[in-house]
């Protein structure tokens, strides 16, 4: 007889279910007789095939937390930017925060620099968007603010005495 050979060489004469199917645990189907689309496909119990929401609420959050790191880190670079600048006398600074950020899928530019400008005007340094990276940052007129500040807190510290 004349066996059909397979493109390796391997003869399909040895080619049955038991081989294509059989389990990774090295179980044999046991069809009792019967072979069918149950038997061929029935769901194996195997830990690594479960799943679980949690992982996926773990993925987010870490995210979350690389994403608010990567913020607070542009801010960083932003502010050292600042010191830099005032050291040499200068006191408005044009800065460009990131178009995109490879590790950070979530990452938008606005939200950046909204942080960047809410943590500054917290600081009473002046801020305005130039375009969707650009910043425009300013503080020759820092101490006419701080004064003007410790003037209103004074004045409202006097009248609740």
């Amino acid at each position: 007889m004349n066996e059909k050979k397979n493109d390796d060489g391997s003869s399909f004469s040895k080619l049955n279910v038991e081989n294509l199917f059989s389990s990774k645990r090295g179980k044999k189907l046991q069809s009792k007789g019967k072979l069918d689309i149950k038997t061929l496909f029935r769901k194996q119990k195997n830990e690594d095939q479960s799943f679980d929401s949690s992982i996926l609420l773990e993925n987010i959050t870490k995210r979350k937390k690389r994403l608010d790191e990567k913020y607070i880190e542009i801010f960083r670079l932003c502010r050292d930017k600042i010191i830099a600048a005032n050291s040499a006398g200068i006191t408005d600074i044009l800065y460009e925060v990131p178009e995109f950020v490879p590790e950070c899928q979530n990452y938008n530019s606005f939200e950046s620099m909204n942080l960047i400008i809410e943590k500054l005007n917290d600081q009473q340094l002046s801020c305005m968007i130039i375009n969707n990276r650009m910043i425009f940052i300013s503080w020759h007129d820092l101490e006419n603010k701080l004064i003007s500040r410790y003037e209103i807190k004074e004045h409202d510290d006097c009248h609740t005495d």
